[in-house]
C-alpha cells in the first residue's frame, strides 16, 4: 500500500535548480521506499516546484529521507500529505528573535553592559532546550539591572529584519490573514517592530523599569513556550478556524509547542532539537519562502 504525498521544493532560483539538481533529485527519490512520481504540479511561482508522489514509506521516515536530500542539494524540501485543496491560511503566528529579526534582543542588551558573551551563552543553551526558558530568562534579566533605558536606544539599530519579513507580513495582510508576534523577548523592542510591520497581535515580556533604569526583573507573566501556544489556541478560537489554517514559525525550543499545534509549523533556521521534531524545515530560504510555500 502506498501513501500519496506532496513535495514542495522551495528555492532561490528555480532556473538553477532545474538545470543542476532536478534530475539527480528525482533519481535519488526513486531509491527511497519505491517513490513514484505521479505529477509535477505547475506553478506561476518562480521559487517553488511541487511534486505529487506515491510512496510506501510512512510520513516520518520519508520526511527524514528528504532532509538528507535537502542538505545535499541545498534546497528546502517540504513534505505534506496530499490533499486536493489546501485551506487558506487564516493565522500567521511567529517568534521574533532569530526568526523575524536576526538577533537575540537580550544578548544585544547585555552587550551594552559588557555582558554579551556571558548572557549569549545562556541564551544559546536555553534555545537549544538545555535550560528551562523561564528560569534562564529571569537569571539573564537579573544581570541587566542598572542599565539605563537611554542606553538601550542603540539596540534597536542592531535588530535587522530577516530578509523577506516585510514582504511576508504584507502578503499575509493582503490575503486577510491575522498576524501575531509572540516573543520571549521584550515589548520595549517588539512593540515598535510589531507596529512597523502591522502585526494584529503582540505578546512579549515586559522589562521592569524604575527611574529610567532596568530593575533586573520581568514584570507580569513571562512569555514562554506555554504562553505562546496558549496565544495560538486563543486566536484559533477567536477566529473560529481550524488547525490546518494556522502557520507558525520559530527557531528555538520555546517554540516547539506552538509549532506542533499549527497545521504548518515551520522550523526556521532552527536549533537541532527543533529541526528533529518539526515536519516543515527551512534552512536555505528566507522568510519569502513562506509566501512561496503557501502560494501568496
Amino acid at each position: 500500500m502506498t501513501n500519496q504525498y506532496s513535495i514542495k521544493a522551495i528555492m532561490a532560483s528555480k532556473k538553477d535548480f532545474l538545470a543542476i539538481a532536478y534530475e539527480p533529485l528525482l533519481s535519488e527519490l526513486h531509491l527511497f521506499s519505491a517513490v513514484g512520481l505521479v505529477e509535477v504540479i505547475k506553478s506561476d511561482n518562480e521559487h517553488q516546484l511541487q511534486l505529487k508522489v506515491d510512496c510506501a514509506a510512512p510520513f516520518d521516515e520519508f520526511h527524514q529521507n528528504l532532509q538528507v536530500l535537502s542538505e545535499k542539494y541545498k534546497v528546502d524540501l517540504i513534505l505534506q500529505q496530499w490533499i486536493e485543496r489546501n485551506l487558506k491560511p487564516e493565522l500567521l503566528i511567529m517568534d521574533m528573535d532569530s526568526t523575524l529579526v536576526q538577533a537575540e534582543t537580550i544578548d544585544e542588551i547585555a552587550a551594552v553592559a559588557g555582558l554579551g558573551e556571558k548572557v549569549a551563552a545562556i541564551t544559546e543553551s536555553a534555545m537549544r532546550g538545555e535550560l528551562n526558558f523561564r528560569e534562564s530568562l529571569k537569571a539573564r534579566v537579573s544581570m541587566l539591572k542598572g542599565i539605563s533605558i537611554s542606553d538601550l536606544q542603540s539596540v534597536h539599530q542592531r535588530l535587522p529584519l530577516t530578509d523577506g519579513a516585510r514582504n511576508l507580513l504584507s502578503k499575509a495582510h493582503e490575503n486577510g490573514c491575522h498576524t501575531a508576534l509572540v516573543s520571549g523577548g521584550f515589548t520595549f523592542f517588539a512593540g515598535p517592530i510589531a507596529d512597523d510591520l502591522g502585526f494584529d497581535t503582540l505578546s512579549a515580556n515586559i522589562l521592569g523599569i524604575n527611574d529610567g533604569v532596568l530593575t533586573g526583573k520581568v514584570e507580569g507573566d513571562i512569555v514562554d513556550e506555554h504562553s505562546k501556544v496558549e496565544t495560538l489556541q486563543r486566536l484559533k478560537s477567536q477566529l473560529n478556524i481550524t488547525r490546518q489554517q494556522i502557520i507558525a514559525i520559530g527557531d528555538g525550543a520555546n517554540d516547539l509547542l506552538m509549532l506542533a499545534d499549527a497545521g504548518t509549523g515551520i522550523a526556521f533556521h532552527a536549533k537541532p532539537k527543533v529541526q528533529q521534531r518539526a515536519s516543515t524545515i527551512f534552512n536555505y530560504s528566507d522568510l519569502n519562502g513562506v509566501n512561496w510555500l503557501v502560494g501568496w
